[in-house]
């Protein structure tokens, strides 16, 4: 417990700028903003009877938050959930202090549910994932030789770290919504999908792991995992298309 408490510690203290100071119960919908910069979202105040450590996003002042109306005690820390893109996040009350609901309404409409090339690059690295590969070794989103996360949904970010913790592999993007692949609504050039190259770790934890959807065209086996996240693998060349819906 000493142990959690202290890597606790360590990541509150590195991500805050100016301490909050809220405490106690607040009323569902209660508007809650941050007061520092690079905080960590978590997707579980407690994982296993833990302090949880998975990161599902990072956000910076001035943005602000509905409050959902739970909150427990970990690490020393109160942790409140809050609305997060649509789903649960949760952040200790040292980042937040209360607001009016203009501010959560300002916030929610001025924020971009997509991150740009370089947002979307510093959250990777602070999940361990470093390379972005390109045959062109570029991020220009009108050339297909490059590798471009401009335009990417946070969602689709947020997923990819999500697999990378629960596998634990290393993790090499080859495509992202640059120009050249297949158009739709829920495609690379939309922000839904990231390619990953083909090593033995993904694949073997893909198939061991997430459930068997069958072929897409007949030859294109793909995977569903818990998440409601598609896994597809294909051939040319060889990768794996991941479609965060």
């Amino acid at each position: 417990m000493i142990v959690v408490h202290v890597l606790l510690f360590v990541v509150l203290v590195a991500a805050v700028e100016v301490k909050g100071t809220i405490s106690g119960h607040y009323r569902w919908h209660q508007c809650l903003c941050l007061t520092g910069r690079n905080v960590r979202i978590r997707d579980n105040g407690l994982l296993r009877g833990r302090c949880t450590r998975r990161i599902v996003g990072t956000e910076s002042l001035p943005s602000c938050f509905k409050y959902t109306s739970f909150r427990f005690n970990c690490g020393g820390h109160q942790w409140y959930r809050v609305d997060y893109n649509g789903k649960s996040g949760w952040i200790t009350g040292v980042f937040l202090r209360t607001a009016s609901s203009f501010s959560c309404s300002r916030s929610q409409t001025g924020s971009s549910d997509k991150f740009t090339h370089a947002q979307a690059v510093r959250i990777l690295r602070q999940n361990g994932i470093t390379s972005i590969v390109s045959s062109g070794r570029c991020s220009d989103r009108r050339n297909r030789r490059c590798t471009s996360l401009d335009g990417i949904r946070k969602k689709s970010i947020y997923g990819l770290t999500a697999f990378k913790h629960d596998s634990g592999c290393s993790l090499t993007i080859t495509g992202g919504t640059e120009v050249g692949h297949s158009g739709g609504t829920k495609s690379h050039g939309t922000g839904y999908k990231i390619d990953v190259r083909v090593t033995d770790c993904v694949s073997n934890y893909i198939k061991r792991h997430y459930r068997y959807q069958g072929k897409r065209g007949g030859r294109h086996p793909y995977y569903q995992n818990s998440r409601g996240h598609y896994f597809y693998r294909e051939y040319r060349p060889p990768h794996w298309d991941i479609l965060f819906p």
